[in-house]
């Protein structure tokens, strides 16, 4: 089966993804709308038609490669300005007029699955079979406002199959115009190896002194307020480490003067390596993720997945992985007391961490295994000239 996917080459989610399609026989290309940015490693494997990376010949596979975009100016030319079309849309509609893919596949909405229902409008019948993934704030945010809901309508009541990391996204979908089409929820990346991270856990919750703290502040992320939370406490956990990752310019340098105002152990932790980052993880008693909106969080999976507490704001999808109060707490993205709060409940209750551990071992045993999710996820795209003629949704 030719499958074409339209998503950012960027992103660690659309390398795993299209990863769990290997062996499996399948043509795959893959076309990113946005310049820029890196190219991720995984991806060096399949066809890639990319703004501004291509390989020097017409014609031969575009490798991603793990290069910063502008070293790679100065002796590629863009393969994509080759197709007829003067802008992405155009570019897109070229490459599916000459590959003749059997499923079109976008990943995420804004930047992907708007333009793909551009170019479905366009073509009309002469479109592939057209699956859809949502991801994240893709429809339980952008839904909210006025500007993005006519372009969800476009997209939801053309599509032939919905991909969700959330069954909250369902019905919301439905709201916004999506036919009676097959449904599936995964996670955005598909599953884990979970027998090979299991060494990787250091000691039970309760023994461990770290808090590990996820650093994004942007649109949606809002670490400050969870560097304000233990600012508040300091005096009460002196003896953690606050260990912060992914961090923004500017929760580095509140976690500097963090550090400098209050005593506490603040380390930054680099870029690394996902089984290193598991590790991390692993040593950590609790982690600490908020934001305004969210789907369903990979911090949060991993954290599960490491028997670290899980304290995740509740904009997200956590809710249907956990059990509030019991196995994660769950509060609100902006309100730093009562993340204070639930910060040293976890802290100083060891049989709730503990307890919370065993609980949701099971259920990512039950629900995050990569090669059950990889099965499903296989026998979906077999299926997948069928499946817009069927009703029945299915969850991962």
């Amino acid at each position: 089966m030719k499958i074409l996917f339209v998503a950012l080459a960027t992103s660690i989610h659309t390398a795993r993804w299209i990863r769990q399609l290997g062996n499996e026989g399948h043509e795959i290309h893959l076309f990113c709308p946005r310049e820029g940015g890196w190219l991720h490693p995984d991806l060096r494997d399949y066809v890639i038609y990319h703004p501004q990376v291509t390989s020097s010949e017409s014609g031969s596979k575009s490798v991603g490669l793990p290069m910063r975009l502008p070293m790679l100016r100065e002796f590629t030319v863009s393969w994509l300005r080759r197709l007829s079309g003067r802008n992405t849309a155009d570019r897109l509609e070229a490459l599916v007029e000459r590959l003749r893919p059997d499923i079109v596949h976008s990943l995420e909405f804004q930047t992907c699955s708007y333009l793909t229902a551009v170019v479905k409008e366009r073509m009309g019948k002469r479109f592939p079979r057209w699956m859809v993934f949502s991801w994240g704030s893709d429809i339980s945010m952008y839904g909210r406002l006025p500007e993005h809901r006519r372009r969800l309508k476009a997209v939801l009541s053309n599509c032939d199959v919905f991909f969700s990391d959330c069954r909250r996204d369902v019905p919301l979908a439905k709201a916004l115009g999506m036919r009676d089409i097959p449904c599936y929820i995964f996670p955005g990346g598909g599953g884990f190896a979970l027998k090979e991270m299991a060494p990787l856990r250091s000691t039970r919750p309760s023994q461990r002194k770290r808090i590990l703290v996820k650093g994004y502040q942007n649109w949606a992320g809002r670490s400050l307020f969870a560097l304000r939370a233990i600012e508040m406490i300091a005096h009460e956990i002196q003896d953690y480490e606050v260990v912060i990752f992914s961090c923004s310019p500017d929760v580095e340098l509140k976690a500097r003067l963090l550090a400098e105002d209050t005593g506490l152990a603040v380390r930054l932790a680099p870029d690394r390596g996902h089984l290193e980052m598991m590790k991390l993880y692993g040593q950590a008693r609790v982690t600490l993720a908020l934001s305004i909106s969210d789907g369903l969080p990979n911090v949060f999976l991993e954290a599960m997945i490491m028997g670290s507490f899980p304290i995740q704001s509740f904009t997200s999808c956590a809710d249907e992985w956990v059990l509030d109060e019991s196995t994660a707490l769950l509060v609100p993205a902006e309100n730093p007391q009562e993340v204070a709060k639930a910060l040293l409940r976890a802290l100083r209750d060891d049989a709730l961490v503990d307890e919370a551990a065993r609980l949701n071992a099971i259920v990512v045993s039950e629900r995050l295994d990569a090669e059950q999710i990889r099965q499903q996820v296989q026998a979906i795209y077999r299926d997948g000239r069928t499946l817009a003629d069927h009703s029945t949704n299915q969850e991962g």
